[in-house]
């Protein structure tokens, strides 16, 4: 079987794809795999270039991996192939054709939902032997125009059973410069995120929340009783495969867990990890915390992990949380975990969903208020509200009379609702780096003119300036290590000062 895989994730650093590539490979199976390293369609001369490189493979099946946002591209991908080369077959699967199995079927021959290493492996294995391919669970099937809807097996349990994602450099390709050339190091590090510096890996599938605006809110709905639904890798399994990393991208300094719910886990378990990896391998982290489903223990063992970055969900106000998201968390428990991290010296990065037709300038002032009381230094990413297809939130808008663009959730620049209020919206983008009286001044004073004109001021010169200098920053993981190490030096010093013998603590 010749197998060619496009990746059309504009992120490099995606993994979904790249694990079920080295499933097949482990299973007999190698496959191509062709990064689309895009936002925007592909220009004429780069679609020549990846017809040109299909008719030379001649593989036996093609494949997409896509999401919502690469759904346009996709679409036209595959049309084209099809008119030149009408006999390959074509699979589309990741997070959209998920959400969209009706839409997705109408371009390709078949469909994969949900979890995709069982299902890829038998419809590869059923093509090679010539064997009916109509049954596969968690694929839709199209021949002679008919539609095939199978139904889904149970959740992978044991995520050790499964081989972690390896990168194959003799069979990998990017599209550069309108060519599809051989992967190299230099490729690499040309379009994945941090140069490379930083490696990405998932530790556990699932997230506990069911936020009403995610994917997980479906997929919770599509496995309920097929399985648990969060679940972990073990311990010693995540270390051979970040030592794994450090040989085969010896210039990594900082490692990324992607998971929605790593720090979700029990105590006892990040307890291990702790030990294991700050004795085996000690490089700084980054990942993301549920603020329901964490404690100061837990808090402790992810600095003892040598921590750096936590990223934590705001996103919206007490009333928008829990009447329209369905996260039930409150502003004070998000404000004592902020806490709890500056405590144990992580720098945390917060994530606001902005642009919501449900938002009212009340809902406003009190995020700007939760935001100024979150202790500095903080890092603060803010996304506009995407209406992604088949969410409860898209289906609550839409019984709710507000306009759903059929743009909204496709599109890159996530969802397309206006900013209803900018003196808001703005007085949010600097919380990071205003003090909170400062805050408070902006906020109580937000209807006179004069101090609108200070504001704007104040926003132009003073905010543009230091995130510029936030932004270089963040673009070198070892710059972004010294810079915390700088800021939270006071807080470090007092630590040992309170710990001294010397100076009467206890021992």
């Amino acid at each position: 079987m010749n197998l060619v895989f496009f990746n059309m994730l504009f992120e490099m650093g995606t993994l979904g794809l790249l694990n079920l590539l080295t499933y097949l490979e482990q299973n007999g199976y190698p496959a191509k795999h062709v990064y689309l390293v895009k936002k925007q369609e592909e220009t004429d001369e780069e679609l020549d270039s990846i017809l040109s490189f299909v008719q030379q493979e001649e593989p036996d099946l093609i494949g997409f991996s896509l999401m919502t946002f690469n759904f346009y591209r996709t679409r036209r991908l595959t049309v084209e192939i099809k008119k030149r080369f009408p006999r390959i077959p074509i699979v589309w699967g990741g997070i959209h054709p998920t959400f969209e199995p009706e839409e997705s079927i109408q371009y390709a021959d078949y469909v994969c939902i949900g979890e995709g290493e069982e299902p890829l492996l038998e419809l590869v294995r059923a093509l090679d032997q010539g064997l009916p391919t109509h049954s596969i669970r968690n694929l839709w099937s199209k021949q002679d125009g008919r539609v095939t809807r199978n139904d889904l097996r149970p959740l992978i349990q044991n995520l050790d059973d499964y081989p972690f994602p390896r990168l194959c450099w003799e069979r990998t390709y990017c599209l550069d410069e309108a060519q599809i050339k051989r992967f190299s190091h230099e490729l690499y590090r040309r379009y994945v995120q941090y140069g490379g510096t930083m490696y990405d890996i998932m530790v556990s599938r699932g997230c506990p929340y069911s936020c009403s605006y995610c994917c997980n809110s479906l997929l919770r709905g599509l496995y309920k009783d097929k399985g648990k639904y969060v679940r972990y890798r073990s311990i010693g399994n995540v270390m051979e495969e970040l030592q794994h990393a450090r040989n085969e991208f010896p210039y990594v300094d900082m490692i990324n867990i992607q998971d929605d719910g790593f720090a979700s886990a029990p105590e006892e378990y990040l307890k291990e990890f702790s030990e294991v990896y700050r004795k085996d391998m000690g490089l700084p982290i980054r990942l993301r915390i549920i603020p329901t489903m964490i404690s100061e223990t837990k808090v402790r063992y992810l600095s003892d992990a040598k921590t750096l970055v936590a990223v934590l969900g705001i996103q919206s106000s007490n009333r928008i949380n829990e009447e329209i998201f369905h996260r039930r968390v409150s502003s004070e428990k998000l404000i004592a975990v902020t806490k709890l991290l500056k405590k144990y010296n992580i720098v945390g990065q917060y994530d606001l969903i902005t642009q919501n037709p449900y938002e009212t300038e009340q809902d406003m002032v009190e995020i700007c208020e939760t935001l100024a009381q979150i202790p500095k230094p903080y890092q603060l990413v803010m996304f506009p509200l995407a209406m992604f297809p088949n969410t409860p939130l898209r289906a609550t808008a839409i019984e709710d009379g507000i306009p759903v663009n059929e743009e909204d959730g496709y599109a890159t620049t996530y969802g397309s609702y206006p900013i209803r209020f900018p003196y808001l919206h703005q007085l949010q983008q600097v919380s990071p780096y205003t003090p909170k009286i400062l805050i408070h001044f902006f906020l109580r004073h937000r209807h006179r003119t004069i101090v609108r004109k200070l504001f704007a001021l104040y926003h132009r010169y003073v905010y543009a300036a230091i995130d510029w200098i936030r932004f270089k920053i963040m673009k070198n993981t070892k710059w972004v290590n010294w810079t915390k190490r700088i800021i939270f030096l006071p807080n470090s010093l007092l630590s040992h000062f309170r710990r001294s013998p010397a100076r009467g603590s206890l021992p």
